[in-house]
């Protein structure tokens, strides 16, 4: 018979509530995916998107001036 007891390995058992909040308030993913957005459909696409989620100001900061508005 097998006499040892076997680990558990690295089970996560709950979330982290504090980094959820963290990721919800700094829009991050609506930041990456932004980025996204630019690289795939333009920077006309990546403005409207940016527009939908009032990331404008981010927008301007990281890749420079918006076009028409």
């Amino acid at each position: 018979m097998n006499d040892q007891k076997k680990g558990s390995g690295t089970k996560k058992y709950g979330r982290n509530k504090e980094k959820c909040a963290a990721y919800k308030n700094q829009q991050r993913r609506e930041k990456n995916k932004l980025g996204r957005v630019l690289r795939s459909s333009g920077r006309a696409a990546a403005e409207h998107y940016a527009k939908l989620h009032n990331l404008i100001g981010y927008m301007t900061k990281k890749y420079g001036q918006i076009d028409g508005g």
